[in-house]
């Protein structure tokens, strides 16, 4: 079972270089990371679609050129927000990791981002993520070799999806459902009762676009469900595995792979 950094090391200087070579460092057996794309079509790291919060700045993401991102600051850091090329750069010199999950937040971006990957001879071991089937698609398009993810919220009245475009309003709805959800997955994980059908929605749907993996919260996953996407030839990583009970607990249900905010957690695993 991969240990997995949540944008490298969590902290002030997330989502950059330094972040993730400290996973790395720690032992981890991957990195995961956000992708996004600049006004001017440069990819960068970083999250969420606005700087505001998180920098010395404001604005979108995708109105601001490559050159202003650049002189901004992370709150609590002396980082600015790099490239993703910056980014492979320093993961390759840190030695080849087992797994890289990319989040690939915008569309239109696939053939920038693959071209990047296979400079650094990283295509065997990335797998692109997205909440979005259409990004997922795009990559499927683009090389069908190349491994894929969903994700999505689990249980919902069908699976939630981020919703596009990122507008004000829909960032609010969005996080409305997750605190909903994960309040409900709270107060139902003692009776470990899960929605089936959003799970059978989510396998479906990942079947339809052929991606390789499912990825939801820990508190969604029993192992039935695992044994589910295993026999459909699904891989299963869960993320925010934040506690080293959970995470052996993730184990005993043979996911593939679990996400943690915890570098102190990333040692190597045992497989």
């Amino acid at each position: 079972m991969w240990r997995i950094g949540h944008k490298g090391a969590k902290g002030p200087d997330e989502n950059t270089a330094p972040a993730l070579k400290k996973a790395l460092r720690a032992g981890a057996d991957g990195v995961e990371f956000d992708i996004r794309m600049s006004k001017d079509g440069a990819l960068v790291i970083f999250h969420d679609p606005k700087v505001d919060g998180f920098t010395n700045g404001s604005g979108y993401i995708k109105d601001l050129d490559f050159n202003e991102l650049k002189q901004l600051k992370l709150n609590g850091s002396n980082e600015v927000i790099p490239s993703s090329y910056e980014v492979f750069s320093a993961i390759a010199r840190e030695g080849k990791p087992k797994v890289m999950q990319i989040d690939l937040k915008v569309p239109g971006t696939g053939r920038q981002l693959l071209n990047q990957i296979y400079r650094f001879g990283f295509e065997d071991i990335v797998i692109i993520s997205s909440f979005h089937k259409s990004i997922l698609e795009e990559i499927r398009g683009l090389d069908s070799k190349i491994k894929t993810g969903l994700i999505k919220y689990l249980p919902a009245n069908g699976p939630i999806e981020y919703l596009a475009p990122e507008s004000e309003e829909n960032r609010a709805v969005r996080k409305a459902n997750e605190t909903l959800h994960r309040a409900y997955l709270y107060m139902m994980l003692p009776l470990n009762i899960i929605s089936g059908s959003a799970f059978s929605d989510l396998i479906k749907d990942a079947k339809e676009i052929n991606a390789d993996y499912i990825m939801f919260w820990w508190g969604a996953t029993t192992k039935s469900l695992v044994k589910k996407a295993h026999k459909e030839g699904l891989g299963v990583v869960v993320g925010e595995v934040n506690t080293e009970k959970r995470i052996r607990r993730m184990e005993r249900k043979q996911v593939d792979g679990i996400v943690t905010d915890c570098a102190e957690l990333l040692r190597p695993s045992r497989q």
